[in-house]
């Protein structure tokens, strides 16, 4: 039987997914896998995801040794993530 490992920490042992729908948990899920692809491409890029999901981006973009911002958009649920070049 092969072994599993986790190749990327989720970020979600604070509780914060707690209360939330099942649906809202899903395009949670979603957007971390689609934000670690786009990480894994090397290339900058900007991302709007749920204002939920900010920390647990921030923090993958940082532990992959990526220049990382935040902004508000016009919408309150919603922040948009701009990734930047590796950080030497």
């Amino acid at each position: 039987m092969k072994c599993c490992e986790l190749v990327e920490a989720f970020d979600i042992e604070d509780g914060s997914l707690q209360g939330l729908p099942p649906e809202q948990v899903f395009i949670l899920g979603v957007e971390w896998a689609t934000f670690r692809q786009r990480l894994s491409e090397s290339a900058p890029f900007t991302m709007v995801c749920l204002l939920e999901n900010r920390p647990r981006l921030v923090a993958m973009a940082e532990r992959n040794g990526r220049f990382v911002e935040d902004r508000q958009t016009s919408r309150p649920d919603l922040i948009e993530v701009w990734v930047g070049d590796y950080i030497s």
